[in-house]
């Protein structure tokens, strides 16, 4: 996951985004230290305080970056979220600072 970090950190938004989506496909337990991952074909959560972290970005510029990329979040409820984090079989503490992205 070090070269992973080392890899995105440098990496426009979009790109850092779809590696580490990528990895966390095949990597699900490291979610939580990525903070991403899909849900289904064109919808991820995205922790962005902890994926800023990851990628050493600020969350504002992540949001304004993805926002004027087409992307845009999905509504979900806490119920739907904590039966995708079972599925994954993750934790589901922080739950609501998990947000459902999605592009068009």
């Amino acid at each position: 996951m070090v070269q992973l970090r080392e890899l995105i950190q440098n990496l426009r938004i979009p790109m850092a985004l779809h590696q580490g989506l990528i990895y966390t496909s095949q990597n699900v337990q490291d979610m939580e230290q990525v903070g991403v991952i899909w849900i289904d074909d064109d919808t991820f959560l995205i922790n962005v305080h902890i994926f800023g972290r990851f990628i050493n970005k600020k969350e504002d510029t992540i949001k304004h970056n993805l926002k004027n990329h087409g992307f845009f979040t999905v509504p979900m409820t806490m119920n739907e979220k904590n039966r995708k984090f079972e599925m994954l079989n993750v934790n589901t503490h922080l739950l609501k600072s998990w947000v459902a992205i999605k592009h068009p």
